[in-house]
């Protein structure tokens, strides 16, 4: 593991540290009035792309740059960097196969600056070393979201979706604001590294702020869609844009476990409290709930949904891990994130599969995947690759991923050992649902199918997703060695 030093000194204001947010954020402004001007609408989405391409590239270089900045509200740290890296990978997927999805050319102003609005609040919350920073980033994300799920006004579907979205996301927003104001009532800070010394300054705070704990790990549980908080995740997956569904599950969703990872594992080891079976028990509960409900889905967007909720499972066995600390936690914290890294292409990309074969009106149930492969080869295909790599099949990073969180819970020893079990037995439950889909798509014959146009809009994202899952199964150890490095600066 390298350690990281500081390029920067970072004692005054250095805008490089923080360029990533800023060609977002001109971006997103530029597009906003450049539309008046733009009479070639394509031209925004072009813009959108170079925007994130540019925001990741200088993502790049600043990989060794640590330090904070506007008096600690900022930490730019391989935390920080590792979660933006995700974020603009499934930006930038999700904006590539927008360019064909997304037909109304008044609508593609709103739509692509709201997603650039979305990726610049997710950045935020990554390097977020305040509690409201991280609030403001979280909303400036949400509230981006609720709009673009209603995108389709036209459609009932999607503005259900957004309601239901809508409705409980306020309630549980409200939640986590109520959980900071109890923090701050007890620390009078909303620095997030200030809480555990105040906390451990011999004052009786514990209490108040186990409570403040209790709010945010629900407000974050909403975020993250993991039970008993789901109960938005599938009617907002199927009623969403398609391409949309790719955003959430692969990006905001994993905005809320950087929250969580940042905040949570500093508060809960101030509180000295005995977390790791509780979020254990969690873990088994989601996952086991996510897979078993996938098993009886028709509707593949509702499938991919469930399979999300059982995936957050899958992250949580880490942060239960973490407990344990030293190390062996530091390890499982680093795998929980790797998974992160790879689950944002795995359904990203399984999403954007189904948006093409929406597109095409070939259907959205797993009977209209019959005969897939001969009407749609290389979408077949690369879905058959995220459905395995989902199933946590080599040579995919949904293979690595598992193996690191099974290797995190063995070396955690004691109990933790049966979250291997259960990480086990549902990935051979989700076998079944992943099976059938691949069964409808390459093993049921089919005749006079007629092979449908495949846009590279949808083909290239697709393909970047898989040739990244590929790497990541291959040659996992730089990934996974930063998620250490990363990890470390987390764990006592």
């Amino acid at each position: 593991m390298t350690e990281i030093t500081a390029t920067t000194a970072m004692t005054g204001v250095n805008y490089t540290a923080v360029l990533p947010e800023i060609v977002i954020l001109v971006a997103a402004l530029a597009i906003l009035c450049l539309s008046v001007f733009i009479k070639d609408k394509k031209n925004l989405g072009y813009l959108s792309l170079a925007a994130l391409v540019i925001s990741l590239v200088s993502l790049v270089t600043l990989r060794n740059v640590s330090g904070t900045m506007f008096n600690g509200f900022i930490i730019i740290d391989p935390f920080a960097m590792f979660f933006k890296a995700v974020f603009l990978s499934v930006s930038i997927l999700v904006v590539i196969a927008s360019f064909d999805f997304i037909k109304d050319d008044r609508g593609k102003i709103e739509y692509y600056s709201l997603i650039l609005f979305a990726t610049l609040g997710m950045m935020l919350v990554a390097s977020s070393g305040d509690l409201i920073t991280l609030y403001v980033g979280i909303e400036l994300t949400s509230i981006s979201s609720y709009a673009l799920v209603a995108f389709r006004r036209e459609d009932k579907r999607s503005i259900e979706a957004a309601v239901k979205y809508f409705i409980p996301s306020a309630f549980f927003s409200a939640i986590l604001l109520f959980g900071i104001s109890l923090i701050y009532g007890v620390t009078g800070s909303t620095s997030i590294m200030d809480a555990p010394q105040i906390l451990n300054s011999g004052l009786n705070l514990m209490p108040i702020a186990f409570l403040g704990a209790i709010f945010l790990i629900a407000g974050f549980g909403f975020k993250m869609a993991i039970v008993p908080f789901q109960m938005w995740a599938p009617d907002t997956y199927e009623g969403a844009p398609t391409t949309i569904s790719a955003f959430i599950a692969a990006g905001s969703k994993k905005m809320a476990f950087a929250a969580a990872f940042r905040v949570m594992i500093v508060l809960l080891i101030a509180l000295r409290v005995e977390w790791g079976a509780v979020v254990a028990i969690l873990a088994v509960i989601t996952m086991t709930f996510g897979n078993v409900t996938a098993l009886a889905q028709k509707n593949v967007k509702r499938m991919l949904a469930y399979s999300s909720i059982a995936q957050a499972g899958y992250i949580l066995v880490g942060l239960a891990v973490a407990s344990k600390m030293g190390y062996v936690g530091q390890f499982a914290l680093a795998s929980s994130m790797l998974h992160i890294m790879v689950h944002a292409f795995m359904k990203g990309g399984a999403f954007i599969a189904v948006a093409l074969i929406s597109y095409k009106l070939i259907g959205e149930t797993i009977d209209d995947y019959i005969g897939l492969s001969k009407r749609a080869p290389v979408t077949a295909f690369c879905m058959m690759i995220f459905l395995v790599s989902l199933t946590g099949i080599v040579p995919f990073g949904g293979f690595v991923s598992k193996f690191f969180l099974l290797l995190a819970t063995v070396k955690a020893g004691g109990l933790m050992v049966l979250l291997a079990v259960a990480v086990l037995i549902n990935s051979a439950m989700s076998v079944y649902y992943y099976g059938r889909l691949i069964k409808n798509m390459y093993f049921i014959p089919v005749k006079d199918v007629k092979r449908v146009d495949e846009p590279m809009a949808f083909v290239v994202p697709m393909v970047i997703a898989v040739i990244m899952l590929l790497i990541i199964g291959v040659y996992p150890m730089p990934f996974f060695g930063y998620a250490m490095n990363a990890a470390g600066l987390l764990m006592p």
